[in-house]
């Protein structure tokens, strides 16, 4: 959290990175955040839960964080801080992390490596920030086992289209995985009126994607459907981040996915 930095600055402010400032606030917001995603864990996990799903509307962001770095907007990795509180404190031995921001998850990630307990599935735009998250060439045969998945969304009209299929994808790896608990890192920039990407979701898209997630879950485990957590990620236009929200939230509410949703992708 840079905290000589900040400490030092007569204006107690600290220039991470050109996207990333620690100024007055900034850790209390910083900490609700991660904090958040952690009470989201318990109220799914705790014995005495009342809840299938559950979201969180925090911001800062968190998925550009890395383990020893903050950059791109985020300080804590709340999706991250999340998988390992549920795995430490409620033994969810096996945890997924799918994240349909328009950007790479490069700090999610980066916490994954070499943990066999943890998967990371990624769709985001090809060539955005920050430049991680390649995807493997079409020709090359990827094992369904893989922990990290990552896929490439082409910018304008044909990222609908792509970000269907792709997402499907990470589903049924995830599906293989078998996780005991499901965490969406929910960036909502892809969408058509976003200034910070150049794809063409809308917000029926952001609920059938969660309403997938959910299927999925009760796929897993049809008698006791597989907790399911979303984290608030980017989105940077608010009229259409609300809409997006208020989408997805009606998705984690109904459980699974609606028709009209579902006719929107035949």
């Amino acid at each position: 959290m840079c905290t000589e930095a900040e400490t030092a600055c007569p204006d107690h402010e600290c220039v991470i990175d050109p996207d990333t400032k620690v100024m007055a606030g900034t850790r209390t917001a910083a900490l609700h955040a991660a904090g958040a995603a952690c009470h989201a864990v318990d109220l799914l996990c705790s014995p005495t839960r009342r809840y299938r799903s559950v979201f969180a509307c925090v911001r800062p962001p968190g998925h550009h964080a890395e383990p020893n770095r903050s950059m791109g907007f985020c300080f804590f990795n709340n999706a991250g801080i999340a998988a390992r509180y549920a795995q430490e404190h409620y033994g969810r031995r096996r945890v997924a992390v799918l994240d349909f921001d328009v950007h790479h998850g490069n700090g999610t990630e980066a916490g994954c490596v070499g943990n066999e307990a943890l998967f990371y599935g990624s769709v985001h735009e090809e060539g955005g920030y920050p430049r991680t998250g390649p995807e493997p060439p079409v020709t090359s045969e990827e094992p369904m086992d893989q922990r990290t998945v990552n896929r490439y969304l082409p910018s304008g009209e044909r990222s609908r289209e792509v970000f269907v299929e792709r997402w499907k994808e990470l589903i049924q790896r995830m599906i293989h995985f078998a996780p005991e608990f499901i965490i969406i890192s929910a960036g909502f920039d892809a969408h058509a009126l976003d200034p910070m990407a150049s794809c063409q979701l809308t917000e029926s898209d952001y609920r059938w994607a969660t309403a997938e997630v959910l299927s999925a879950a009760r796929t897993l485990r049809p008698e006791d459907p597989i907790p399911c957590m979303s984290v608030l990620e980017g989105g940077y236009f608010v009229p259409a981040l609300t809409r997006s929200i208020v989408e997805h939230c009606a998705a984690l509410i109904e459980g699974g996915a609606s028709p009209s949703v579902e006719s929107s992708h035949r």
